[in-house]
């Protein structure tokens, strides 16, 4: 009806109806949908904010930079660089003004980070370590990298400070490298340490050895040794060290053993030690063959040195330190009467003092309870103490007692009852000394090592014209100087004879010589040093005696003028009659082979006297000078290599025709291990021949004369000329060597003597000597002893003058 009647006026509110529902519901809808949208920003919102206060809290902060130098940065990130959040690039994190902000080198670090391609991941922990200006160490972590809605290219970094972090890990490296050091130094101590050591695991087997352990065991290494598992000792007599180890583990406490080993090729004594630690078993071994010796050493020096003290004439006791009786000697016994068998039974010192008490071996006391005590408070005593204890006998004791080294105490007696009777002889003989000194013509100082005067004689006082006052306040030897100074010789200046005065005295040296003094007197002085460290002095007044010496040398230099004139004038005559004589001999000659004419007979036979007369003229002339050039000093000797044997048989030749005259016997004899002489051709031959000459001419018809030439000692040779002749006579004997010495007992001999004394003169210019032994009736044996090589230079002539 409403359709049909109204239809067409209802439709159109019937579809407002439907579109208000519709767009009510819209609203409804779009309000609710609204509210769910502002729910959802209320939470985003929160979300937003607690999220940012989660970042503020996190300890790191943000960075995001572009490609192009943008920078962006939290609060946080702006804390930690000290910079403000209005950062816009790279560059404003490195500010010019040098306030806050990341260094040069840590820029460049982040740009290179920036443009390094991403890993991929979320975030990459790596990072990279940056240094800010303020010291800080800052470590940039790429978080991500995304594009923002303007499509740009941006990178997320996490900044966070490690400094704490990088230092306690700089510590901790260094705590790392220190202890390493440690370890490593360690190792070297252990290493260069002089005696063996080593570390057992708990199964006792070798894990660490030392340099000395792989030398003592003489492996090339330490390796070697551990793989090996060389024990430094293992034998069957004193077991190894590995089975100390065993017992050192087992027991807990350190097992110290003494083993002996060879190490070096030498037995040695090793006192090896084992300590548990850590489970682990440390070794040492250390020499103690040094000790064992040292102890072994002393163990004999105490029995040497009792057996010294038994052996010694002194009494010895010695105590332990509990006072008991260790020690005595057989001289203890015997001085106080003590039996040998109570005495070894080793009584103390308090029993032994009552023994001796019995004796009447002890000084008689008033209080003999208080003098024991002080004898025993000795062995608490750490001084050295001396009694002289006068014994009941009449007899005086020294006794000393002192701490003994290895403990206890030390008692030595001496009888000085003879000695204090020397003390007192010894008194009266320095009393008569005194006396002596005194009486003494001579005037006698004695000085002390201190240079001032100890004792003096009257003389001396006198002699020096000193006060005896001063003497007696013994003056210093200077000031005895200062007080004789006019007495002394003007030669030298003051100062330089002082000082060579105290230094005779004070050098502990022999002096001794003349002093003139000016006031013309002569004075003969010697020092000489004393045992006791003293020096004595002692001066004669010589001046008469200097007056008759000094007659008697001018004397004798007039004496020795006139022999020296003498010789000059017998070498000029001889020299004057050499030429008439030659002109004699010459003549004669001439007239014996008759140039002129045939000769008699008889005068043949005076011819012949002459000649012959002539010829031994000659030889006394040429004798003569011989002696005069030796007593010049300008002899001179031509050295040359010779034979014995040519030397002697030249000598027996020229000698040969002699003998036949005068029927003697001539013969000779060289040893043929003689060999060969340096010296003078001539010389030795004129010597020789004078020698033979003389026993030829001195032995009567029938007899014999001998040479002999044999070695003496490894450098000399002896030659002996002997004949069965006349002889010498002892007086002879003392003047057969002077000049023109015939010898009182011959006659009928020619020769003026001056055959032996040539023979001396020239064997002595050889460095040679002569010795002569005759027995009248009985022959001489004259026995001369030559160098075989004389010394000098050989090239040149050597020359030797007789004094």
């Amino acid at each position: 009806m409403i359709f049909v009647d109204g239809g067409q006026s209802l439709l159109p509110l019937i579809i407002l109806f439907i579109a208000t529902l519709f767009w009510m519901a819209l609203a409804v809808w779009a309000m609710r949908k609204r509210s769910q949208a502002y729910d959802l920003y209320q939470q985003s919102q929160q979300k937003a904010a607690y999220f940012e206060a989660m970042f503020k809290a996190a300890p790191f902060g943000t960075l995001l930079c572009d490609r192009i130098g943008g920078c962006t940065l939290d609060g946080n990130a702006a804390m930690l660089l000290g910079l403000s959040e209005q950062v816009k690039s790279l560059p404003d994190l490195c500010p010019r003004d040098g306030a806050g902000g990341l260094t040069a080198d840590a820029l460049s670090i982040l740009e290179q980070t920036l443009n390094s391609p991403s890993t991929g991941l979320a975030a990459d922990q790596s990072g990279a370590m940056l240094n800010s200006r303020d010291g800080r160490v800052l470590k940039l972590v790429r978080a991500r990298d995304y594009l923002d809605p303007d499509q740009q290219d941006k990178t997320l970094f996490w900044l966070e400070d490690h400094t704490e972090a990088c230092a306690e890990a700089e510590a901790s490296e260094q705590a790392r490298m220190a202890e390493k050091t440690a370890l490593k130094r360690l190792r070297m101590l252990i290493d260069i340490a002089p005696f063996p050591i080593w570390l057992r695991d708990r199964n006792l087997d070798l894990v660490l050895v030392n340099q000395a352990y792989v030398a003592s065991v003489e492996y090339p290494s330490e390796p070697a040794v551990i793989a090996a598992q060389i024990d430094l000792v293992d034998n069957a007599l004193t077991g190894s060290s590995r089975e100390s180890a065993r017992r050192a583990l087992e027991s807990d406490d350190p097992v110290v053993e003494r083993h002996f080993a060879v190490i070096g090729g030498e037995r040695r004594a090793l006192s090896i030690s084992h300590h548990k630690t850590q489970g682990l078993i440390a070794g040492f071994a250390v020499d103690v063959t040094d000790v064992e010796d040292k102890r072994a050493e002393l163990a004999r020096v105490i029995e040497g040195h009792a057996e010294t003290l038994n052996a010694l004439s002194s009494p010895v006791a010695i105590f332990d330190p509990d006072q008991k009786l260790q020690f005595f000697n057989s001289a203890f016994s015997r001085l106080f009467r003590l039996s040998d068998d109570w005495l070894l039974d080793r009584p103390d010192h308090a029993s032994l003092l009552e023994a001796m008490r019995e004796k009447r071996r002890l000084p008689e006391q008033v209080d003999f309870r208080a003098w024991k005590t002080g004898q025993l408070g000795l062995h608490h005593s750490l001084t050295l103490a001396e009694e002289l204890w006068h014994l009941p006998d009449g007899s005086t004791l020294r006794m000393v007692g002192q701490p003994h080294p290895l403990g206890g105490l030390l008692l030595l007696y001496e009888d000085v009852t003879d000695r204090l009777a020397l003390e007192s002889n010894y008194n009266a003989l320095i009393a008569v000394q005194s006396e002596t000194l005194d009486n003494l013509h001579e005037a006698v100082a004695v000085f002390g090592s201190d240079g001032r005067l100890k004792l003096y004689n009257p003389n001396y006082a006198d002699l020096w014209s000193l006060d005896r006052a001063m003497l007696d306040h013994q003056p210093h030897f200077g000031e005895i100087l200062d007080a004789t100074r006019t007495l002394m010789h003007d030669k030298e200046s003051w100062p330089t004879l002082r000082s060579r005065l105290l230094n005779q005295i004070q050098e502990r040296g022999s002096h001794s010589g003349r002093w003139h003094r000016p006031d013309g007197r002569v004075i003969d002085y010697a020092v000489v040093p004393l045992p006791d460290g003293q020096t004595l002095a002692t001066h004669l007044d010589v001046t008469d005696s200097s007056l008759m010496e000094q007659a008697l040398r001018e004397r004798n230099e007039a004496l020795e003028t006139a022999d020296r004139l003498k010789s000059e004038f017998v070498a000029n005559m001889s020299y004057e009659l050499r030429t008439p004589l030659n002109s004699i001999i010459g003549f004669t000659e001439m007239l014996m082979s008759e140039l002129f004419g045939p000769l008699k007979e008889k005068q043949r036979d005076y011819l012949g006297y002459v000649l012959t007369a002539a010829g031994d003229l000659r030889d006394l002339i040429d004798d003569i000078l011989d002696l005069a050039v030796i007593e010049a000093g300008e002899m001179t000797l031509d050295i040359k290599h010779m034979e014995v044997v040519d030397l002697v048989e030249n000598c027996i030749a020229i000698a040969r025709e002699q003998a036949r005259k005068a029927h003697i016997s001539l013969e000779s004899k060289v040893d043929p291990q003689c060999g060969n002489l340096e010296g003078d051709p001539r010389r030795l031959t004129q010597a020789l021949y004078n020698l033979l000459g003389n026993a030829i001419k001195y032995t009567p018809p029938g007899g014999r004369v001998q040479i002999i030439v044999k070695p003496y000692g490894d450098d000399q040779l002896e030659f002996v000329i002997s004949d069965n002749g006349a002889g010498i006579s002892k007086d002879d004997q003392l003047k057969v060597f002077k000049k023109f010495n015939t010898g009182s007992g011959v006659q009928n001999r020619k020769g003026v003597g001056l055959g032996l004394s040539l023979v001396q003169s020239f064997i002595e210019l050889h460095c040679g000597t002569v010795d002569l032994v005759s027995t009248p009736n009985k022959g001489t044996t004259v026995t001369c002893l030559l160098p075989r090589v004389q010394t000098g230079d050989r090239t040149a002539p050597i020359t030797h003058s007789v004094p």
